[in-house]
Order: C-alpha cells, then sequence, then structure tokens
C-alpha cells in the first residue's frame, strides 16, 4: 500500500508519537508514505510502524512541520505540503505558493504566473534599471526602446552600450534613424560635433559649415570659412555691401584695388 499526498494532521497518541500503524504489517507489507504532510501531531516521532519498530517516512518525501499552516487557494491542502510535493511553485521560498503572491499583489506584469522577480533570478526576464519591473513589460507599457532590440534605451546609453552625445535619452543610431541631422555622413549627430569643437558652424545655424558650403555657401577665397561669416566678423571685408569679400571681387574684376590694401 503506498499513501501519496496524504496530510496527517492534529493526531495526539500516547505512544511513540503520531503514527501510521499497521498491525501484523512486515517489511515487505507495511504501507508506505510518500508525499505526506504531518503537522500540529504530539510525539517526537511521527511516521509508520514495521513489525513494531518504528520507522521514519524518507524526509526527501514527506514533510514534518508543528503548525499546519494556511491553505492560501483554498483547495483543501496544506500551501507547505503542495509546495514540498512540488504541486505548486514557490520561486521565491516564502513558503507561499506563488500564485496566492500574485493574488495578493506580487507583481507579475508578463502575465507567466510567476512573480517578476523570480523571473529575474533565473534569468527568464531582464530588470536592467533594478526597478523590479521586468523591461519587457515596461517596453510594452511604452518606456523607449528605440531600436526595437529588448533592451531599454536608459539602459543601452548608461553602460556604453549605444552613445547619446546630445543627452536627450535616445539614442544616437535612432536620432539619425529618424532624420537626425548627420550632413556629412560619419554617423555623429552634426549638433554634437559642434558642441565638441570637432566641426565649425561660424553662423551657428546648426548646420555644419563644411556641409553649407558643400551646398553652395559662397567661399569665394577657398579658405574654408563662409564669407558670410567672414564678413560679419569683419564687416570692412566688404566695402561695397554687395556680400562677396573685396579680395574676391578684384580677383573676378568685379572691383578695383588699385593700392593693392584688400580693400576696393
Amino acid at each position: 500500500m503506498v499513501l501519496n499526498g496524504c496530510t496527517l494532521d492534529h493526531n495526539s497518541t500516547i505512544y511513540e508519537g503520531s503514527a501510521v500503524y499497521s498491525e501484523g504489517s512486515t517489511v515487505a507489507t507495511v504501507p508506505t508514505i510518500v508525499f505526506g504532510f504531518l503537522c500540529g501531531n504530539s510525539g517526537v516521532n511521527q511516521g509508520y510502524w514495521i513489525g513494531g519498530m518504528f520507522n521514519n517516512p524518507s524526509p526527501q518525501t514527506n514533510s514534518f512541520v508543528a503548525d499546519c499552516g494556511q491553505d492560501c487557494n483554498n483547495n483543501g491542502a496544506n500551501d507547505v505540503s503542495e509546495i514540498a510535493q512540488g504541486v505548486v511553485r514557490d520561486c521565491n521560498g516564502n513558503q507561499i505558493p506563488d500564485g496566492c503572491d500574485i493574488a495578493n499583489g506580487t507583481p507579475d506584469c508578463n502575465l507567466n504566473s510567476i512573480p517578476d522577480s523570480c523571473d529575474v533570478v533565473s534569468g527568464v526576464g531582464a530588470d536592467c534599471n533594478g526597478n523590479q519591473v521586468l523591461d519587457s513589460c515596461e517596453i510594452g507599457s511604452g518606456v523607449g526602446d528605440c531600436d526595437s532590440d529588448g533592451i531599454l534605451d536608459a539602459c543601452e546609453i548608461s553602460t556604453g552600450q549605444a552613445q547619446d552625445c546630445n543627452h536627450n535619452q535616445r539614442p544616437d543610431n535612432c536620432d539619425l534613424a529618424a532624420g537626425g541631422f548627420d550632413c556629412d555622413g560619419d554617423s555623429i549627430i552634426d549638433s554634437c560635433e559642434i558642441a565638441a569643437g570637432t566641426e565649425a558652424d561660424c553662423n551657428s545655424n546648426v548646420q555644419l559649415d563644411d556641409c553649407e558650403m558643400a551646398a553652395g555657401l559662397p567661399d569665394c577665397n577657398v579658405n574654408n570659412i563662409p564669407d558670410v561669416c567672414e564678413i560679419a566678423a569683419d564687416p570692412s571685408k566688404d566695402s561695397d555691401n554687395d556680400g562677396t569679400l573685396d579680395s574676391c571681387d578684384v580677383v573676378s574684376g568685379v572691383g578695383a584695388d588699385c593700392n593693392g590694401n584688400q580693400v576696393l
């Protein structure tokens, strides 16, 4: 006989404690208790008898506790017993079935019947910012993952996986993909190059001078400075106010400079 998954509770015996006794049993015929739950019983020994000798069930397959505890899911079975038998999961080891934890407010944002904290510990889900909310759930609720790689933008930036040179909390590659200015095609946002001083923007229009000149902004003396910036810095370089440097007017024959002082 096998007694499987039985709960033996609140027994009070005079001799040897709370036990299952099979009169006349032999070693070969004695009932076997597996996945049993013995709770609230008196006496030191709990188990079954074989031919007058007390035998304790295997601690690997049976649970012995003083307090019978709770039945949080109201299914008629003790929670600790169900956990010990593997009938219900208790991923965080708090002796409360995960289903009850979740029913009482423990987060399970991805609705997989496993507390989010356990998903993180087991590696099923990530929580890169440590806010106890699975990244997948944050992304699902609208938190940024502009490149759709399953990693929060903020985490990619904070760990150096992605650059955010303009500090807008959005990876540069997403800004560029969305049309962020990169007129010279070097995969660096123009405004960041200007701020870093690696590219010039003499007229402060947040466009690289090189790109503006390549697109036709005059640089008549080919010194890689737009004429408008040279004139703005020194109006005397365009004495006739025609928007062209006097030196270029002279070279082109538009104006004369008889004394060679670069002034018409």
